[in-house]
């Protein structure tokens, strides 16, 4: 009986150790235009959360390189195994078939520019993206809806992706 009570007592301190688990590995991401021309001085955010253990997203931001190269440090988190259990019974309790488990990140840009092609720049534990391709898009609409501030930083970066837009079909027809 004595020794059962010392297992169980060394399962309870050891599930209330804190280990670390990555959430988001080193991330090194180009951002090109759609002529293949690099986004120099391009701001972008970072987003991460593991949500199996955490309530709340995290946030970073920064600057593109003249290569158009943006680079943020490994983002992990530390939390017990009773937190790792107890983690995704809250969420699905809290967020039902809403739910979200693991660890996920993204990058983003605030100017009116969004991803072309396939890949979006996210993060779901594997295949980490190296390259994201932006064209320009204009969030006038949605600003006029959805309070949102304009960069003045990216004006550059704007006309830069409307100069290299490919010609729209319909003007290319006539």
């Amino acid at each position: 009986m004595k020794y059962l009570q010392v297992v169980l007592a060394a399962a309870v301190v050891l599930s209330a150790i804190p280990y670390k688990t990555t959430t988001v590995p080193a991330w090194r991401i180009r951002f090109t235009d759609e002529s293949g021309a690099p986004f120099r001085s391009l701001p972008v955010n970072q987003t991460w959360r593991n949500y199996s253990v955490e309530a709340s997203d995290h946030h970073a931001s920064g600057i593109t390189d003249e290569n158009g190269y943006a680079q943020f440090p490994e983002r992990s988190v530390w939390a017990p195994l009773v937190m790792r259990v107890l983690g995704p019974i809250g969420s699905i309790l809290g967020a039902g078939a809403h739910a979200s488990f693991g660890s996920s990140g993204w990058i983003r840009t605030s100017c009116d520019l969004m991803e072309r092609g396939s890949r979006l720049a996210t993060y779901y534990g594997a295949d980490l993206p190296d390259h994201l391709t932006l064209g320009y898009f204009d969030r006038g609409n949605i600003r006029s809806i959805v309070p949102m501030s304009v960069d003045p930083r990216c004006k550059q970066q704007e006309e830069q992706a409307i100069r290299s837009a490919p010609p729209r079909k319909e003007a290319a027809a006539k």
